[in-house]
This record gives structure tokens, C-alpha cells and sequence, in this order.
């Protein structure tokens, strides 16, 4: 995140804070908001647009795929990666991990026309261009 930030430094406005977006998703705000300060530093420079998703919280929990899912009428992600040169990069638990590459899958599918096979075949090509990658742990 912090080569991204300073990669897009010198853009201006909207287009600046919306190339780099962090959703970062944790059970608990105060016990496991790592690096809460710095994100909010850039948060305030204009650099990232952050995006919070807490699941142990509040009564309803609160998962990355249904923030990604609700940003922006659901086209924050397909606008991100298809027409910003946006990068994606989930990392966490694998049964998170995998719901959320669900989640893009199927926004992405919805947006080009070509369903899950068409949005898999956009994922292969932003790996191979390292704009997209899963590290994922049990």
C-alpha cells in the first residue's frame, strides 16, 4: 500500500484517492486494527479511500465481501480494476479469502457480460500483471 500511495502521489482529486482503496476487514476494531493511524494519515492526505468492515462489532456482522458487494451501487470494484488500473490483494483466513475472490468473481461477471468465465479469465490476466493476488492461511 505505502508503493502505491507514493506511486500515485503527485495525481490529484478523486482520481488519486480512488487508486488505491483499502477494505480492511477484522473481528474487532480495537483489538485487531493494524496500522488504524497510518491508513487514516492517508486517509486524510487524499491518498487511499478506506473502507472499514468489522465482524464481531455490531448485531450484524459486517464481512469485506458485502462491503465490496454495497460500495458505490456495487461498481466501486468493477470501476477499480477495469477502468483505473486498480490492484486487488486479499489477504487473511482462506475461508475469507475465498469468499471474497467469490464476491469479485461474480461483481465482475455482472459487469462484462461473459458471467464467471469471463470474470476468472480478467483475474488470470491481473495476476499475470501482478494486480491481483490472494495470500491466504488456515
Amino acid at each position: 500500500m505505502r508503493e502505491r500511495i507514493a506511486t500515485f502521489e503527485n495525481a490529484s482529486g478523486q482520481w488519486r484517492s480512488e487508486r488505491n482503496i483499502l477494505i480492511f476487514g477484522c473481528r474487532k476494531e480495537a483489538a485487531d486494527y493494524y496500522y488504524r493511524r497510518e491508513w487514516e494519515t492517508a486517509v486524510e492526505s487524499g491518498s487511499i479511500r478506506l473502507m472499514p468492515a468489522f465482524s464481531q462489532e455490531q448485531q450484524h456482522k459486517v464481512y469485506v465481501q458485502k462491503v465490496l458487494r454495497e460500495a458505490d451501487g456495487g461498481m466501486l470494484l468493477a470501476k477499480h480494476l477495469l477502468e483505473r488500473g486498480g490492484a486487488l490483494y486479499i489477504a487473511g483466513g482462506a475461508k475469507m479469502a475465498r469468499a471474497v475472490k467469490d464476491e469479485v468473481v461474480e461483481i465482475l461477471g455482472k459487469v462484462l457480460g461473459g458471467g464467471e468465465k469471463e470474470a476468472r479469465l480478467v483475474l488470470k490476466k491481473l495476476h499475470k500483471l501482478g494486480l491481483f493476488s490472494v495470500e491466504a492461511w488456515s
